[in-house]
């Protein structure tokens, strides 16, 4: 096999398994009103569902204020990013909504531009309590 044959296969795999790992992100978010409503499914790329624990809702609409339930959407989308340094962040997708339920998520409160980026630590706390509303898309070397 020549090195442009052994190039072009590790592409293709590349390829494949990128197509593969987007199948796991959701088509669509919901509201946080669809979600006190009962909405408990979310459809995947892949087709398939996700179901969300239906404690893990409870404690995040009761952490957010009902006045936001139109604005904001879960799952709530991180972008995975390793720094050249060795560092890990994890970037918000989303708009200023989806930051500033992050931030309310992890400090109770929120601002005007919400929390962009935040700590492996910080994201492990937000794991530890919904993990059912979190996905992350991994990113390269920055």
């Amino acid at each position: 096999m020549s090195d442009r044959d052994v190039k072009k296969h590790i592409l293709s795999k590349y390829r494949s398994d990128i197509a593969t790992l987007a199948g796991y992100m959701p088509s669509k978010q919901i509201t946080l009103a669809e979600l006190n409503n009962g909405v408990r499914r979310i459809t995947l790329a892949s087709g398939l569902e996700h179901e969300i624990d239906d404690s893990e809702a409870s404690r995040l609409l009761s952490a957010v204020p009902y006045y936001f339930w139109d604005l904001m959407k879960i799952p709530i989308i991180f972008y995975y990013i390793r720094w050249n340094d060795g560092s890990v962040t994890y970037r918000v997708q989303g708009d200023v909504w989806q930051r500033r339920l992050v931030e309310i998520l992890l400090t109770g409160d929120y601002s005007s531009t919400g929390i962009s980026e935040i700590t492996s630590e910080e994201f492990r706390r937000l794991l530890k309590s919904y993990k059912s509303l979190i996905f992350v898309s991994i990113g390269g070397n920055i």
